[in-house]
């Protein structure tokens, strides 16, 4: 597959080797000074595939996407700093970076991002990589798609951004581990953080 580049945005990474850049096994993308998506490498559509991202990533998130109109809230807060924190500190050596899972049906998956200024404070390049994979523990326990119990009144199915477990309708704390959701997450979906993947990983952030 081949990677993707807004007219005029391969002048930022000319730093970078860009055939690494398209063949890395992560996600690389490049954000403009507006935030847009202005570079997707191969890994891009291929992760979305095997992550139930497809059709709507490819139809919808290409080129041009607002990068934070598909954040959530608290997440979208704290990104926001993670970019402006690159861009002021400028150190690519150094980078800027944020550990996060993005847990698999059988796998519990965690990846760490890298942030690198592009310019001058004209974008940023955001590298992903995998660093741990294992197959789930207890905290796992597999539960049924059930919409009887999941579903909210209004039919939406509220799922952790960072964990993807699911938010039980008659036990508010409740969030539990619906696989066959994670391979493939009902159309009403609406992604939030639940209260122990905030607290840990965002909010001393």
């Amino acid at each position: 597959m081949r990677d993707q580049c807004a007219s005029g945005f391969d002048r930022l990474l000319a730093p970078y080797d860009r055939d690494s850049l398209r063949r890395h096994p992560g996600t690389v993308i490049a954000l403009d000074s507006d935030h847009r998506l202005a570079y997707l490498n191969a890994a891009w559509d291929r992760f979305a595939e095997e992550n139930g991202g497809q059709p709507a990533i490819g139809r919808d998130w290409g080129l041009g996407a607002g990068y934070f109109d598909a954040i959530a809230e608290p997440l979208g807060a704290f990104y926001r700093d993670l970019i402006r924190r690159t861009t002021e500190e400028a150190d690519p050596s150094h980078p800027v970076s944020h550990v996060y899972e993005c847990p698999a049906p059988r796998m519990m998956r965690r990846f760490q991002m890298n942030l690198y200024p592009l310019g001058s404070g004209e974008g940023v390049l955001l590298v992903h990589s995998l660093v741990v994979e294992a197959p789930h523990g207890s905290d796992r326990a597999p539960h049924d798609a059930n919409p009887d119990v999941y579903e909210d009144a209004e039919g939406i199915v509220r799922q952790c951004a960072h964990c993807r477990k699911v938010r039980h309708t008659t036990e508010a704390d409740r969030w539990d581990w619906v696989p066959a959701w994670v391979a493939r997450p009902p159309q009403q979906t609406s992604h939030t953080i639940c209260d122990v993947c905030f607290a840990h990983y965002y909010r001393e952030s």
